[in-house]
């Protein structure tokens, strides 16, 4: 699946973990850790920037695509690496048709899930190990749906893999990272002040960068249900 230009770092998952070790004192300047410092601390990358993909939507992951929907069929399986999809449309020759979302209350709400017709609505089924997309009518020859959707951030299965982050986000994943690892080395190695401080520093940057990097109509209807 092809990805934007705006999500490689130039620093692979190594050199954030030392960074991570530095920040809090657990390595000296020029130093590296060990091997099984670095695989305690994998595990723990990869659980921070999945944690991160249920705050929302980050600018960096959207991309595009498209889905089809066989004929008389209410519903196509998308890619597992689609989290949420934003935006749909029907291809009908030249044009593209725009649908509306539907949430699950409202599909069901449906009398008829089996008329035909030209899709106007799709609802996004969001199960463990697959992700489907159904539409409404069903359509009664196979349909093209162009997607705008949301992706997963790719795993990190080695310290010299580069970071599925844009480079804005380098300083947020080192000082979340020393925040997370912090108890991994001990009160002798680490010092519970400096960790204090870094543990804030970490959650404002976490917070500036999430609010940031969202996209305007996520950002909008957080701001109205904080008002509710």
């Amino acid at each position: 699946m092809a990805t934007s230009g705006l999500i490689s770092s130039t620093m692979t998952a190594g050199e954030f973990m030392t960074l991570a070790m530095q920040e809090i004192g657990a390595l000296g300047a020029g130093e590296t850790p060990t091997g099984d410092e670095y695989e305690a601390m994998l595990p723990r990358l990869n659980f921070m920037l999945k944690t991160w993909q249920s705050k929302g939507c980050n600018l960096w992951r959207e991309t595009n695509g498209t889905v089809t929907i066989p004929a008389d069929a209410a519903s196509g399986t998308l890619d597992p690496r689609i989290i949420d999809v934003q935006a749909a449309r029907v291809v009908t020759g030249n044009n593209e048709i725009q649908m509306q979302r539907w949430e699950n209350g409202e599909y069901r709400q449906i009398p008829n899930k089996a008329q035909t017709g030209t899709p106007i609505a799709f609802y996004i089924d969001k199960q463990r190990d697959a992700v489907n997309m159904y539409v409404w009518p069903v359509p009664s020859v196979e349909t093209t749906v162009k997607i705008d959707y949301a992706r997963v951030i790719e795993d990190v299965t080695a310290t010299t893999d580069n970071l599925d982050v844009p480079q804005q986000w380098i300083e947020t994943v080192y000082m979340c990272l020393a925040a997370r690892c912090a108890a991994l080395f001990g009160a002798t190695r680490v010092d519970p002040a400096t960790v204090g401080e870094i543990k804030q520093r970490a959650a404002e940057l976490e917070s500036d960068l999430l609010n940031m990097d969202r996209p305007a109509s996520l950002i909008f209807s957080s701001a109205i249900m904080g008002g509710w």
